[in-house]
């Protein structure tokens, strides 16, 4: 059981509803398994502003370029998911 992480981190990360954006499993479903969701919205809640701000506001090529930074983000996070060497149903079984 040395390979847990510490609860403190564990503690802080459910706290501020951070534990899906730390890339491990343990994070994840730690202390409550629902509240992975919860984070997930949070960051959307936390983005969308910047997103709708940046696309309402300014000139074109500041508009274009806000869509493709965010395209680019989710483009990365969905290939990291998709291809990326982390297997969570592997990792979860070890």
């Amino acid at each position: 059981m040395l390979w847990y992480p510490s609860a403190r981190w564990l503690a802080l990360s459910h706290l501020t509803l951070l534990q899906s954006w730390v890339p491990n499993w343990q994070y994840y479903f730690a202390f409550n398994p629902p509240a992975w969701s919860l984070s997930c919205e949070w960051f959307f809640y936390l983005a969308f502003p910047l997103l709708l701000v940046g696309l309402a506001t300014g000139s074109l090529l500041r508009r274009v370029a806000v869509f493709v930074a965010f395209s680019a983000v989710w483009a990365t996070a969905f290939a990291v998911y998709q291809f990326g060497p982390v297997d969570p149903a592997r990792d979860y079984w070890r």
